[in-house]
């Protein structure tokens, strides 16, 4: 944790649930579930399974995250690949 340049082998998994709120503090009209995979290079975010969007960044050219490659077809195979590893994770997590 304190060399942030480390490189590493596995992928982080994260799950946040963003619910709607009264006071308009909340982006979604509905419960939502966002689930992502991170590697070295990648965030893939996918909202209730890709079904309300998702996001897809890529940290050596966008560190800060400023343009989402969702559903860009020059990054198909990267978001298929990821999202397959994020479905295959959450399966096995639920069994």
């Amino acid at each position: 944790l304190k060399d942030t340049s480390t490189p590493w082998e596995a992928y982080a998994y994260s799950q946040q649930n963003r619910i709607p709120n009264k006071y308009g503090a909340s982006t979604v009209k509905e419960p939502t579930m966002g689930r992502s995979i991170r590697s070295d290079r990648y965030r893939l975010t996918e909202w209730n399974d890709g079904a309300a969007g998702g996001e897809l960044y890529d940290y050596q050219n966008d560190p800060e995250e400023n343009v989402n490659l969702w559903n860009n077809k020059k990054y198909k195979k990267v978001q298929a690949e990821l999202s397959k590893r994020l479905h295959d994770y959450y399966e096995k997590m639920m069994k």
